[in-house]
């Protein structure tokens, strides 16, 4: 359980809140949001839905966070971070590069997309 869970918070919740700071959210959005995190959490707590255990005990239980206060945690970064912006910043302009010469701008998310996918099907598995 320990490498689950390992994996779940490494690599599949980062996937997961991708891109999160700019999301809309709706209840029904964070009902859904949260009914697939307990999805994929319960088995790992090894209960089923008949168990009747509340979300909350089997977080504290598995000492992980709610994915929708890392949304929330997320988009507050974000607003401090626009906050500490330059005001005559226009949008679509670099800073500075940081980027070496010869480096290349597009990263690899086909080999990732894979990845998660696999480790995704490996958990439903378990």
């Amino acid at each position: 359980m320990e490498t689950v869970l390992k994996i779940y918070n490494t690599l599949l919740m980062p996937t997961f809140l991708n891109g999160s700071e700019n999301w809309t959210l709706t209840a029904l959005q964070r009902r859904r949001i949260e009914a697939a995190e307990m999805k994929l959490l319960r088995p790992l707590a090894g209960y089923t839905l008949y168990d009747h255990k509340t979300n909350d005990s089997i977080r504290r239980e598995i000492q992980t966070e709610c994915i929708l206060d890392k949304i929330d945690e997320y988009r507050q970064n974000w607003l401090l971070h626009l906050q500490r912006m330059p005001q005559n910043h226009k949008e679509g302009e670099q800073l500075e590069d940081r980027r070496n010469v010869g480096e290349s701008n597009c990263n690899s998310g086909d080999e990732t997309d894979q990845r998660v996918q696999s480790l995704m099907f490996m958990m439903m598995v378990m």
